[in-house]
């Protein structure tokens, strides 16, 4: 069964959708040699738009709870592409940063990662676009209520 079949629920489409950009999304990054699943690409990205951000607002960014993110940001902390520095108001809480080499391996990963995006919207024109990401928008909305 294909997911453009008709009676398929669309939140097995969503899930399909999601599984099939993140086996891409890793085969890409796998096949140019980047040591980085798909999630811990995301998660440097998110680094990449802004540095020193707290485990917690990371989590509730990437919506992981408190163990996944803790495991996601140890294997990246293990590959030397993460660092954690105390916070100078709350030491109890550590900002997370970039290292050089996380600096390097997203600049190498993201034409992969704009190559996938790119397949993954190919034949949708601008106005399809802007209406699934409404519809995902409520639909993610629902889910966080």
């Amino acid at each position: 069964m294909t997911s453009m079949e008709k009676g398929m629920p669309l939140t097995a489409v969503m899930a399909r959708t999601s599984r099939l950009y993140r086996i891409r999304l890793n085969q890409k990054l796998s096949d140019h040699n980047i040591d980085l699943s798909s999630e811990m690409c995301g998660t440097l990205l998110e680094l990449g738009k802004k540095e020193g951000r707290h485990q917690k607002e990371l989590a509730t960014t990437l919506f992981k709870d408190k163990g996944g993110i803790t495991k996601l940001l140890k294997s990246l902390s293990k590959r030397a592409f993460i660092f954690a520095k105390a916070d100078e108001i709350d030491k109890r809480h550590k900002k997370i940063y970039l290292t050089e080499k996380g600096h390097q391996v997203l600049k190498k990963a993201m034409p992969l990662v704009e190559e996938v995006r790119a397949q993954t919207l190919n034949g949708l024109d601008n106005v399809e676009i802007i209406q699934t990401r409404e519809v995902l928008e409520k639909v993610i909305s629902n889910l966080i209520e």
